[in-house]
């Protein structure tokens, strides 16, 4: 494993990488308020490719966004798109948890050309809002943005005690997976210890898509896709899967981060043997 940084739009994002460089490449995108930690017990595992997992904008090492920037979805995809690019990946296997395979899969549909396979972790596309709560999703937005510019980041007077906030949070997770997260989300200062996610990702986004922007999105991946996901994340997505007959979807048993879990090396076997099939 070893570390890298690269200059995207003027920021600075960091990113692990795995295996060598002269194998097929594969992006890793992590979740929300994670970071590249989160694939310290799969990535090794998949050793065929060469594994690329940046901190997205604003997690891990990578730099926040500007103040007059916001955290929305499209705007983790430009990075990605760019990134990719950057470093003349394409075509590559994308593969992301949460957050992040809703941005792979859109990766996927605006650029099929450059997507050989998704690998999808508990994720697809973000719960749709309807149309008639724009108004109300956009002023609470910019209200959030307001709060969480003017909130200073939280000092914890101990390692184990920023651990404990996080295991306290909404979606739940083993000290195991926190441990691997914080390597690279937890800061230490004279006043504390400190998670390093941009606040305002706790934000609310600006736009939400509709149900009809998610089904155009899905419709249009047209390579081979993995989706596995927990028993509640394939209760949630069922219906969106029927839509795409590129996409197939498993159930393994454990949390929203089973790729961090005692799961991670079946996940890696059911991805390996996916992969090799395509």
């Amino acid at each position: 494993m070893t570390n890298s940084l690269h200059t995207l739009w003027g920021k600075t994002f960091a990113a692990k990488t795995w295996h060598a460089e002269t194998l097929p490449p594969m992006l890793a995108l992590h979740g929300w308020l994670d970071n590249a930690g989160s694939f310290d017990n799969l990535a090794p595992q998949l050793n065929n490719y060469h594994v690329i997992a940046p901190d997205l904008a604003g997690h891990g090492l990578s730099d926040y966004r500007s103040e007059d920037a916001a955290y929305n979805l499209w705007q983790d995809v430009g990075d990605m798109d760019q990134l990719i690019r950057q470093l003349n990946l394409a075509p590559l296997i994308i593969m992301g948890h949460s957050r992040g395979a809703m941005i792979s899969t859109m990766l996927a549909a605006l650029y099929p050309e450059r997507v050989k396979a998704l690998v999808l972790l508990d994720g697809l596309m973000p719960g749709p809002v309807a149309v008639d709560d724009t108004v109300k999703q956009m002023r609470t937005a910019f209200e959030d943005r307001r709060t969480y510019l003017a909130k200073p980041l939280w000092h914890y007077d101990s390692y184990e005690d920023a651990i404990k906030s996080r295991l306290k949070g909404p979606i739940g997770l083993s000290r195991r997976a926190v441990d691997s997260i914080a390597a690279r989300g937890l800061g230490h200062c004279e006043k504390g210890y400190f998670w390093r996610a941009d606040p305002r990702l706790r934000g609310a986004s600006e736009v939400k898509f509709t149900a009809e922007h998610n089904r155009v999105f899905i419709e249009n991946v047209r390579c081979p896709t993995l989706l596995l996901l927990s028993r509640s994340a394939y209760d949630f997505y069922q219906s969106a899967l029927a839509t795409n007959n590129n996409m197939q979807a498993l159930v393994v048993e454990g949390s929203h981060h089973f790729h961090l879990e005692d799961t991670h090396g079946e996940v890696g076997e059911i991805i390996n043997n996916f992969l090799v099939a395509i």
